[in-house]
């Protein structure tokens, strides 16, 4: 699917609304005719939709009553309060032969907001039903890994040539006591390109709050985590955003140690409980888990790995 075309002719309406709003499944403009517009501006972003087969996407209003656009045209005239809705939805559920579904965001603050107050936990948070492209308007880099991409183009290449990261099944080492709909799904927030900016900076918290709940032994009721080592740790998951250029060594950082507890076999709960057993030894219960951790990992992650070299290896002696 394509939006660069429907977006152009977006761009005519949005010159000549007055108030607009957009979320991850609607876009909306209104405004008031006046006889110095074209029809043609309505009528060309309604072919753009024809021609991408989501025609049904698109729903036109005059005085707050939906009209089919061909009496949309013919009744427009000088002070005509007029509407546009565009249902995102209606696609977002269909993939390409790559697997992949497109969808776009007009507006890049629009695209901020909506992931700043996104929660990758959620059943219902895009990435943990399927692989996306999301093109928005105006971004001019871009970033993604196995499961999404963000760019500002209708190209979706980097995407469905990455190679899909198996789900590593980290649910069953989690005792989840919380609603079922409470997803843990660290292979669907990999991020394998592109810098920390006012973009990407959300995606890469997400990340690192999914990769964080990995490592805990239970989710409370109440959504906090819990880790059983030395002590018995229960706190939140979350906290403030980190700058910028922290963000990505915590985020690389966090993937490392996943995916040394998580893609062997046999050993996951020897390194997650000697994960838990340093950990709570230096974590502040009156912190959340994001800010508490983040200046102690890379020396816990050192430790245990260390640790774990010495179990293996007497193991293998004694065995």
């Amino acid at each position: 699917m394509k939006f660069e075309n429907i977006v152009k002719n977006i761009d005519i309406i949005n010159g000549i609304s007055i108030s607009h709003s957009e979320s991850w499944s609607n876009l909306t403009f209104e405004g008031v005719y006046s006889n110095r517009y074209s029809s043609s501006f309505f009528s060309d972003l309604y072919d753009a939709f024809v021609r991408e087969e989501i025609s049904k996407a698109i729903v036109f209003y005059i005085d707050n009553e939906r009209i089919l656009v061909s009496d949309f045209i013919e009744e427009l005239d000088e002070g005509s309060k007029w509407k546009i809705h565009i249902n995102k939805a209606s696609w977002l559920g269909k993939f390409d032969s790559t697997h992949v579904c497109h969808t776009f965001f007009y507006y890049i603050d629009s695209f901020i907001k909506w992931v700043k107050e996104s929660n990758p936990f959620e059943d219902d948070y895009p990435l943990n039903n399927g692989r996306y492209h999301i093109y928005v308007k105006d971004f001019c880099e871009d970033f993604g890994g196995p499961n999404f991409l963000v760019n500002g183009s209708d190209s979706s290449c980097k995407l469905t040539v990455e190679n899909s990261v198996p789900d590593l099944h980290v649910e069953h080492y989690i005792r989840i006591n919380c609603n079922s709909d409470f997803r843990i799904t660290p292979h669907k927030h990999i991020i394998s390109w592109g810098d920390v900016n006012s973009v990407s900076r959300f995606f890469y918290r997400n990340a690192i709050w999914v990769f964080l709940a990995s490592l805990c032994d239970e989710i409370t009721k109440d959504k906090k985590v819990i880790i059983k080592g030395y002590k018995y740790i229960l706190m939140e998951i979350g906290g403030e955003t980190l700058k910028d250029e922290y963000l990505l060594i915590y985020y690389n950082l966090l993937f490392d140690i996943y995916k040394w507890i998580y893609t062997s076999d046999d050993s996951q709960s020897i390194k997650k409980r000697l994960f838990a057993e340093r950990a709570s030894l230096d974590l502040y219960q009156n912190l959340s888990l994001y800010d508490s951790l983040y200046p102690i990992l890379k020396d816990i992650y050192s430790q245990i790995k260390e640790q774990y070299s010495y179990i293996m290896y007497d193991s293998a002696e004694n065995g």
